[in-house]
């Protein structure tokens, strides 16, 4: 497209914030880079317009998780823990799983144990949850219990907001008699 047709097409397909709509001369964008952006002629713009873009997001954290119950293969096991929002917007849906692991990385080898949902968890707030599990007859030895939150990837979380998706507390389980 050339400078022309670019500035033409804007003008009839966006709508700028603070302006008289028919008194804007917008400046045709090539390609951008970082914080730059450059017209068809190559003129590189620092991209002031960027301020008036407000990113809200959920960011759920699964806090510190409590256990009540004998730690023995085939026994109930109570367990607790508390879901918060710190990101910017409410999260709504919130399904979360706990799984029995080896390793405390969640794969296929690992134990589903059960899962919660929380219907919704306003921004700054939190939300607890407690589920009762029994852990198979024939585990025995030490484990990691995970408490796994938006396992369904449905919140869009930034790239950090997902490193705090999970939370894990030590396990050692004895043999069933």
């Amino acid at each position: 497209l050339t400078q022309d047709e670019i500035v033409a097409l804007s003008k009839r397909h966006s709508l700028y914030e603070w302006s008289a709509q028919n008194a804007v001369d917008p400046i045709p964008v090539a390609r951008a880079e970082g914080v730059y952006f450059y017209s068809p002629d190559g003129t590189r713009y620092l991209d002031f317009s960027s301020q008036l873009v407000n990113i809200i997001h959920a960011d759920v954290k699964v806090g510190p998780i409590s256990i009540q119950g004998l730690q023995q293969g085939g026994e109930t096991l109570n367990i607790s823990w508390t879901t918060s929002n710190i990101g910017s917007a409410d999260a709504s849906n919130v399904k979360e799983v706990v799984y029995l692991s080896r390793d405390g990385i969640v794969s296929a080898n690992d134990i589903k144990l059960g899962e919660f949902t929380h219907s919704s968890i306003a921004t700054g707030g939190s939300s607890s949850a407690n589920l009762s599990v029994m852990l198979p007859v024939d585990a025995l030895g030490a484990y990691q219990l995970l408490v796994v939150t938006d396992v369904n990837n449905l919140l869009k979380e930034t790239t950090a907001g997902e490193t705090n998706n999970q939370s894990q507390v030590s396990l050692d389980v004895a043999q069933d008699y």
